[in-house]
């Protein structure tokens, strides 16, 4: 049979019973099966919990630059007399001034921070998935599964071998060529159907969808 596309299994009311077929898993596919799997978690109720608690530190920080304004500049005011002299335009000056450095010092350690979180995402994420890629054999040779309504069950070139019940699984994701089997404890494994035709693909989809939710 084709590499990548072999079938085995009686047909059962229209589908497979059995379904095995063998694929790779390069970097990119890595790459791209963490971004659909970070995708996901997003749509959970942590992320969400996360994200509103980003908004209320943003607020409080927004909150604290305004009330430092307000406390410096009358008692910067009282403190300087040679800020209030008969110019008003060397006034207006100083009190921009005042103002300006007030902001920097407090939106400077926050533009840090982010530049920080931008660096730790775009710079050290990708070469961290790239480095687990490289030094995993289980990931780089050819990997088949066999995947039955009660069980799948996979083996690799590196000479690793699982037999697993659905159990263990949370739900599945699909995307493009990729799809990720979620365990209860957030790790994922990857299938690439690539290879696979249509038909090939629906009875795949049929067959794990008996036992997982799809999320």
């Amino acid at each position: 049979m084709e590499e990548g596309r072999r079938l085995i299994g009686a047909t059962i009311c229209g589908t497979l019973a059995a379904m095995e077929f063998t694929y790779r898993i390069s970097e990119a596919d890595y790459f791209a099966a963490a971004k659909l799997r970070n995708k996901s978690m997003r749509k959970t109720a942590l992320w969400r919990i996360m994200f509103w608690l980003f908004i209320l530190v943003c607020m409080v920080v927004v909150w604290s630059i305004i009330s430092r304004l307000d406390t410096h500049a009358p008692a910067h005011s009282d403190t300087q007399p040679q800020i209030s002299s008969d110019s008003s335009g060397e006034t207006g000056i100083s009190s921009t001034a005042l103002i300006s450095a007030s902001v920097a010092a407090n939106i400077i350690p926050i533009c840090v921070l982010i530049f920080v979180w931008a660096f730790a995402i775009y710079f050290i994420g990708p070469w961290r998935l790239r480095k687990l890629y490289r030094k995993d054999p289980t990931v780089q040779g050819e990997i088949t599964v066999n995947i039955t309504p009660e069980s799948i069950s996979s083996r690799n070139t590196a000479g690793s071998m699982s037999q697993t019940g659905w159990n263990i699984y949370e739900r599945w994701v699909e995307s493009g060529n990729l799809i990720l089997l979620v365990t209860h404890s957030r790790i994922y494994g990857i299938m690439n159907i690539a290879g696979l035709s249509d038909t090939q693909r629906a009875e795949l989809r049929s067959i794990i969808a008996t036992a997982l939710p799809r999320k």
